[in-house]
Order: structure tokens, then C-alpha cells, then sequence
């Protein structure tokens, strides 16, 4: 079910953006940017979240990384 609440969130979003840049502004057809919408949204759900995201997700030493380099990036900006 998490996963079809992501798709659905993730292709609404870029529907939403893509509708208003191709339909709005370069006068493309609605049908045809819900369509690049929906190849876009199921390409980057499986190479983006089904790969990337789940195999970084479990490793602490990088969360316990990226918590030191947001401490070293705010102290050195202030």
C-alpha cells in the first residue's frame, strides 16, 4: 500500500509541474505531459526509491556522517 500512496504522490506532483510548464506555456497537449509525467514518475520511483533510497536507508555510519557534516557546514557558516 506505501507503495502505491508513492507512486500516486509522486505523480500527481510532477502532473501538476509538468501540465503547467508543457500545456501552459509551450502548448503541448495535456495528453502528452501526462504521459511523459507518468514515464518520468515510474522511472524515478524504481531507480530512485527502490534502489537508492533502500539500500542507503539502513546504514547508521552514514546517517551518523551526514549528521557531522550538517554540524561542520552550520558552524563554518556561522
Amino acid at each position: 500500500m506505501k507503495h502505491v500512496k508513492a507512486l500516486i504522490m509522486k505523480f500527481v506532483m510532477s502532473a501538476v509541474v509538468l501540465g503547467t510548464v508543457f500545456t501552459g506555456i509551450y502548448n503541448y497537449d495535456f495528453s502528452d505531459s501526462i504521459l511523459i509525467g507518468l514515464v518520468l514518475t515510474v522511472l524515478a520511483y524504481a531507480l530512485g526509491d527502490l534502489l537508492v533510497y533502500r539500500n542507503a536507508a539502513d546504514d547508521s555510519d552514514y546517517k551518523k556522517e551526514t549528521l557531522l557534516l550538517q554540524f561542520l557546514i552550520l558552524f563554518y557558516l556561522f
